[in-house]
């Protein structure tokens, strides 16, 4: 009889641990996307960066509203990290890879060279 009573008792701890455990895997989850999203629109909405353009990606986007074409550089910072930038399909069409490009408070630029490192 005294295995009877302990085996709810088992259960009961059993059914918390793992109520617990799907709590922490949700908040990980969650935490992780929200990361993860303001990591992209970060990248994404960049107001100044510069790096050398070593990809370029075209990736059809559809919707309710429609379907529209998203054109990307790929870049290279030179801490070699790598940024996804939306440009417009001018500014895809002339640029090339091994291009260097630079956008700060005075616009978008593109070279052949590589810029001078900010002094700012």
């Amino acid at each position: 009889m005294a295995h009877d009573t302990k085996r709810p008792r088992l259960d009961k701890l059993l059914d918390r641990a793992l109520g617990l455990f799907a709590i922490a895997v949700c908040c990980g989850l969650i935490v992780g996307g929200v990361f993860l999203s303001y990591h992209q629109l970060r990248n994404a909405y960049r107001q100044q960066y510069a790096g050398r353009i070593i990809e370029k990606v075209i990736r059809p986007h559809e919707s309710d509203e429609g379907s529209f074409i998203g054109r990307y550089l790929v870049i290279e910072d030179q801490d070699g990290a790598r940024s996804q930038i939306p440009v417009s399909a001018e500014l895809y069409d002339r640029a090339k890879i091994g291009m260097w490009i630079k956008k700060d408070k005075s616009g978008i630029d593109l070279s052949s060279e590589k810029p001078p490192p900010n002094r700012e």
